[in-house]
């Protein structure tokens, strides 16, 4: 995908920002993560830009230029979106029916 591809589908919601993120095809590694970043819905420029400073990922970085850490900041501080709670995952049975502790 080009990077306009790419701003297409997080702006339709087709794209989420952890398989953004996880894409390793050369067009993805080389796009501006602010410009991706933007298409999404829901989200102000300010806000992004406020999130990116935060990060600590400077002006015109890339996706592929982004460490392991800025990732998963960018995945806790824009995966789940406000007023929204975690979907917490039941513990499955163990054999017997018992439920562990």
């Amino acid at each position: 995908m080009t990077a306009s591809e790419l701003r297409a589908a997080l702006a339709a919601g087709q794209l989420g920002v952890e398989a953004l993120l996880s894409r390793s095809e050369p067009a993805t590694m080389s796009a501006d993560v602010e410009s991706l970043l933007r298409a999404l819905p829901g989200r102000s420029a300010a806000e992004i830009s406020r999130v990116l400073r935060k990060g600590g990922i400077g002006s015109g970085a890339s996706i592929g230029d982004l460490t392991l850490r800025q990732r998963r900041y960018l995945l806790i501080a824009l995966g789940a979106r406000p007023g929204r709670r975690p979907v917490l995952r039941a513990r499955s049975a163990m054999p017997g029916g018992c439920i562990p502790m």
